[in-house]
């Protein structure tokens, strides 16, 4: 008896392990991206203190990964984090007898939360729709001195911010499990690049990626 209920039980176990590996719509993926900051004007004044002399940067570059179940053919809802480089200000200058740096860096990450709307042909090509929440924590950098100053100014922050993202994007299978990508997503007011005494309006971002998604 106990060798036909183990035998039963074994035999349940491989059936429901057959099911759910037929019914896995877990999926993984990585994203890398290059990415544009709304400036909004932001450093104006910054600049016209150093008599128009910096260059700022308003480009940065980063990497995300993300995890996601497919509900239907057409809904899935995507975890992701993402974090990336921007070095906004990176100044140095000599003046006759003074010197003078300027250096703004942000390393901004993302944890966020989206719900992906999917149109997928029978081609293998897919277009999409993503509108999701994030949550952002701005790491900034300033660091700044000069001999003409009196004093130096030295900051390390991090600003936090829950924003709304939206991305559009397009796919191609070419395999059942791979997959390759394109999208554009917007993140609004995600950045604060606010610092002691440095006030600033929170900035949106666009971010332009290239992906591989792998499918259970």
């Amino acid at each position: 008896m106990n060798k036909v209920i183990s035998l039963a039980t074994t035999s349940l176990l491989m059936l429901s392990a057959s099911t759910m590996a037929q019914q896995n719509n877990w999926y993984i993926g990585v994203d890398v991206f290059e990415s544009k900051v709304d400036l909004n004007n932001a450093f104006e004044t910054v600049n016209s203190s150093f008599g128009d002399a910096l260059s700022i940067d308003d480009s940065g570059n980063g990497a995300s990964f993300l995890v996601g179940y497919q509900f239907t053919p057409w809904v899935a809802v995507e975890a992701s984090y993402s974090r990336q480089h921007i070095d906004i200000i990176d100044f140095e200058a000599y003046t006759g007898m003074h010197y003078t740096y300027a250096l703004f860096r942000a390393n901004p990450e993302t944890i966020a939360i989206a719900t992906k709307l999917r149109y997928l042909t029978d081609t293998g090509f897919s277009i999409y729709a993503k509108p999701g929440i994030g949550y952002t924590i701005s790491d900034l950098e300033y660091d700044a001195n000069s001999t003409l100053w009196s004093s130096k100014l030295e900051v390390d922050q991090k600003n936090k911010n829950v924003h709304f993202n939206f991305e559009v994007g397009a796919e191609y299978f070419f395999t059942d499990s791979f997959s390759l990508g394109v999208a554009y997503e917007r993140q609004f007011d995600a950045l604060d690049y606010s610092a002691e005494n440095i006030k600033l309006e929170k900035m949106s971002m666009d971010l332009y990626k290239a992906s591989l998604r792998y499918y259970f």
